[in-house]
């Protein structure tokens, strides 16, 4: 069952960058490995194929439902400069949002790679003055290959200031060029 049906070996397929599909029970789970023929016609199988892939793929320690959180002091410096109130700014919750994210699930991560936000989708419906704490509660909601999607609540003194999703891509910094 290690070699795909149909495919031949030792000479190139009509279609040699089409792709052969495999169900296996890899980890207790049953997934559908994709394989271009291109690698049948080297005489891989989708399994080799799919664990080199997996090989780069973060620790397993990093799983959906894993939850941290952190407490921040609002300073005056993040507050928006148009407002006469000194108040927690959106640009200023979304980096508390990134940084509890990224500091959370760095011990998660191999030694070369880090993670990047690609995506914020979240409210802001209340204020945190100057001199508060608040509370960025994230919980790891899905795992998609490399991208990691967080559920994210901030706290004030006055309850939820905030709900919403962030997505962060993991990567390998030495690849940015």
């Amino acid at each position: 069952m290690g070699n795909i049906e149909n495919a031949e070996r030792g000479k190139t397929p009509a279609s040699a960058f089409g792709q052969y599909r495999e169900r296996r029970r890899i980890n207790g789970c049953f997934q559908t490995l994709f394989l271009s023929r291109h690698y049948a016609w080297l005489g891989h199988d989708a399994q080799t194929v799919h664990l080199r892939l997996q090989s780069h793929v973060m620790k397993e320690t990093l799983a959906v439902g894993f939850e941290a959180e952190q407490t921040h002091r609002v300073t005056p410096d993040m507050s928006p400069p148009h407002l006469p109130m000194k108040v927690l700014s959106t640009p200023s919750m979304v980096q508390l949002i990134e940084g509890t994210c990224l500091t959370s699930i760095v011990p998660h991560l191999d030694d070369n790679e880090t993670s990047v936000g690609t995506h914020v989708n979240f409210s802001h419906t209340g204020p945190a003055h100057a001199g508060e704490d608040v509370v960025v509660k994230v919980r790891l909601a899905a795992i998609n290959k490399r991208r990691l999607t967080f559920e994210v609540e901030v706290n004030s003194p006055r309850g939820v200031i905030s709900t919403g999703t962030h997505e962060r891509a993991v990567i390998d910094p030495n690849r940015l060029g």
